[in-house]
């Protein structure tokens, strides 16, 4: 982007003093033929108007020479430009003070030829100009070239060295979550890398201990309210017996069927009971083993 804004630069620059010097090359010799025509005419007709048309056209060419003057393309044509415009001047002067003579009228000639010239030097600093600026493309154009040959491999390199850099931590939060969902919440989550693959390792951590306690509490509150409803429950069992044992008097058939039912629905949720306790105790004790087993480690 460099090079091609100093290109687009430059090329504007040229193109800039290309048309000025067309422009002002042009000027000059209009104004040398306004001005012969001009002095011719008041030659013959002796008419002030004719004059005036001469000092302005005057005027009008010692601009178009100050401008080339002013334009670094025509720095070599310094000399020249100079001349050129003191021997114009000289004859201005001399018209303005003097009679007008054939020989004045003549002198128009060589001023015409001098224009002619500096016209094609100025076109011939044009091309030269174009041509060098052609050249600095071309450069510019092998230049930009090699450095592609060069950067091409090292752009290579360098999205590989990301892509491992982002890949490693990606893996281990893969095995992070992976470790997350078989229920291990015994080691610490550590994802090292980009801050932002850093922050979503500690945002898994902030998950994994959320789970853990959320995993301690289900397996406290399992094994509490087991204990809980064990206890009143055997309180109930035991009643019944004594109540179908006649300890509190002989039952009649329908208190004995109601008795018999409520031993054996308080048998039948007394085993329910023990089945959850013992889930309870087995789920504990895999979740033990499967922290001590595992062999995990993430950093």
């Amino acid at each position: 982007n460099i090079y091609f804004d100093k290109l687009t630069k430059q090329s504007l620059f040229n193109m800039s003093q290309a048309v000025e010097t067309t422009r002002s090359s042009r000027i000059l010799l209009e104004e040398l033929a306004v001005k012969e025509r001009s002095a011719r005419q008041y030659f013959v007709l002796h008419d002030k108007l004719f004059l005036a048309n001469y000092v302005n056209s005057h005027h009008r060419f010692s601009k178009a020479i100050h401008t080339l003057l002013l334009l670094p393309i025509s720095i070599s044509q310094q000399p020249q430009l100079i001349a050129f415009a003191e021997q114009e001047n000289s004859l201005f002067t001399s018209i303005q003070n003097i009679s007008f003579d054939q020989s004045m009228i003549d002198s128009f000639s060589s001023l015409t030829f001098q224009g002619y010239k500096i016209s094609e030097q100025n076109n011939r600093l044009i091309d030269k100009e174009s041509a060098l600026f052609e050249a600095k493309v071309a450069h510019t154009q092998q230049l930009l070239f090699w450095q592609a040959l060069t950067l091409v491999p090292l752009a290579l390199i360098i999205a590989g060295l990301i892509t491992w850099m982002i890949a490693r931590p990606i893996r281990r939060m893969d095995a992070a979550i992976h470790q997350l969902g078989c229920g291990n919440y015994a080691h610490n989550i550590a994802i090292n890398g980009p801050g932002d693959l850093r922050q979503l390792g500690v945002r898994l951590n902030w998950l994994r201990i959320a789970l853990k306690d959320l995993h301690q509490q289900k397996q406290r509150f399992l094994q509490q309210a087991s204990h809980e409803l064990k206890t009143p429950l055997t309180a109930i069992r035991e009643a019944s017996e004594l109540l179908n044992d006649g300890v509190a008097g002989k039952l009649n058939q329908q208190q004995g069927e109601v008795v018999h039912i409520l031993r054996e629905n308080s048998l039948r949720l007394q085993k329910m009971i023990e089945n959850l306790l013992n889930y309870t105790e087995i789920q504990f004790n895999a979740s033990e083993n499967k922290f001590n087993l595992s062999t995990v480690k993430l950093t």
